[in-house]
């Protein structure tokens, strides 16, 4: 495994990230954290599977984000629901067209 040093980027030889040092104008807590997080190391370890969604699930869920974004901020939920609106007219349209054909 590679770990990489505090910026989470490989130096090259002349190691110019380790002789930089904070910007004047950055206040003493920041610096301290910086100069403090340079020796931490991390690890993460992820499992990711696949997940299969049928598509009436998939359009709950944007509904659901839908609603919810709808109650932080009514402008946007309105854009949303008009949007959601359209597209139910123009598929049911297209299917009336598709059956009658």
């Amino acid at each position: 495994d590679t770990v990489f040093a505090f910026p989470y980027i490989p130096e090259d030889p002349q190691s110019p990230l380790q002789r930089e040092s904070p910007p004047a104008k950055m206040p003493t807590r920041e610096q301290q954290l910086e100069i403090n997080s340079g020796d931490c190391e991390f690890e993460i370890n992820m499992n990711v599977e696949d997940v299969e969604v049928e598509l009436g699930g998939w359009r709950k869920l944007v509904m659901r984000y839908a609603k919810e974004i709808t109650n932080l901020n009514p402008v946007i939920g309105k854009k949303i629901r008009d949007s959601v609106e359209k597209k139910q007219k123009e598929r049911s349209n297209s299917q009336r067209s598709k059956k009658s054909s």
